[in-house]
């Protein structure tokens, strides 16, 4: 809706080594490291934007499952 460029970039981090059982904490540490990855591997001065996004149920965290079963 803003009629901007911009490129999709995914970090190369490893989501399974950052934790935390407060979701919000959780999102929050994610996204910043997912942003900070991408951050570092550009040149140039860019606007970078990470995010996450994980499924909380009953009060489980169900991230990207690992087969189709």
């Amino acid at each position: 809706m803003l009629n901007l460029d911009y490129e999709v970039k995914p970090s190369e981090i490893d989501e399974k080594e950052i934790r935390d059982d407060d979701p919000k904490a959780l999102a929050r540490k994610l996204a910043e490291a997912k942003a900070e990855d991408v951050g570092n591997s550009v040149d140039g001065e860019y606007l970078v934007i990470g995010g996450d996004l994980f499924v909380l149920f009953q009060g489980e965290i169900y991230e990207k499952p690992r087969s189709r079963a």
